[in-house]
């Protein structure tokens, strides 16, 4: 295991901000020499938010998650407080999966409760709010609401968020500096699916080298659609140096028609720290 003497085990990290509104929507991202020529049409996807990311209620996902004894699989996510007047201040924070080391193997289980209209004051072309089932290894962060909501607004362009909603009591109750002026509760928008050719990336940023989190396409392989989220090293870091939980990292995703996500994979530093394995899936109506 890590030894964390140069770092905290929870790491808040440095970067928080204020900003004007809602700034930080997706960017499209193109690595000109990893664009592959068009795929022949028995590879081409069609309406994959249908096939590939259901959302019909009632839908359950049981996992299996095996979590290294050895190398920490990192939490990365960041949340977005109100303070009022169109302003919101940016929390960014890198956690450890699964502190239970007594075991390596979790469950996951949640379902798909129902239709809604908002995702906390986020506001998408289709929602819906999950019930989390079981939870061992903490993947919602003991989150107030989660959601899956698709932004549909160009429908060949669309995005599918998983989206948590945290307690802005909790937020205060926490002692944090950064929740003074927080006017409500505060939301985490983490990019999960889309379809396009391999190589193209959405990020946050205006460009790759500015985006902290990139999901990037890898294509269609055995008629799974597999994504790559990418989390850059954490440079700013504070006194003691950097620890395991500012390396860089990986989490590899595949999609399976009619059944949505059915694996992950995390790497950091080379090694394996964590992956997802789909036990079960119930569709709904």
């Amino acid at each position: 295991m890590q030894s964390y003497a140069k770092g905290p085990l929870l790491a808040l990290i440095a970067m928080t901000l204020i900003i004007l509104g809602l700034t930080l929507g997706p960017r499209l991202i193109r690595k000109e020499k990893t664009v592959q020529p068009k795929a022949k049409p028995a590879a081409v996807v069609q309406n994959p938010f249908d096939q590939y990311f259901p959302m019909a209620i009632g839908s359950e996902w049981e996992y299996e998650l095996t979590i290294s004894r050895d190398y920490d699989a990192i939490i990365y996510y960041s949340v977005l407080w109100p303070k009022g007047d169109g302003l919101y201040e940016l929390t960014t924070r890198r956690i450890i999966y699964g502190l239970d080391k007594k075991k390596d193997v979790f469950n996951l289980h949640y379902r798909v409760k129902g239709k809604v209209d908002q995702e906390g004051f986020v506001k998408l072309t289709d929602g819906r709010e999950l019930e989390v089932l079981e939870d061992e290894a903490l993947v919602f962060l003991k989150a107030k609401q989660v959601f899956l909501a698709i932004d549909k607004k160009d429908e060949d362009k669309a995005i599918a968020y998983r989206i948590m909603v945290f307690s802005e009591q909790e937020m205060k109750e926490s002692g944090s500096g950064f929740a003074e002026g927080i006017t409500g509760d505060g939301c985490s928008q983490q990019i999960l699916f889309f379809q396009r050719e391999k190589g193209i990336g959405i990020g946050t940023g205006p460009n790759e080298d500015e985006c902290e989190e990139l999901v990037m396409s890898e294509g269609v392989e055995d008629g799974q659609i597999h994504l790559q989220r990418q989390i850059k090293e954490n440079k700013s870091v504070g006194y003691g140096g950097p620890s395991w939980l500012d390396n860089a990292f990986t989490e590899d995703m595949w999609f399976k028609k009619g059944v949505g996500l059915v694996k992950l994979e995390q790497r950091v530093d080379g090694h394996t720290t964590m992956t997802w394995r789909l036990k079960k899936f119930t569709p709904g109506n």
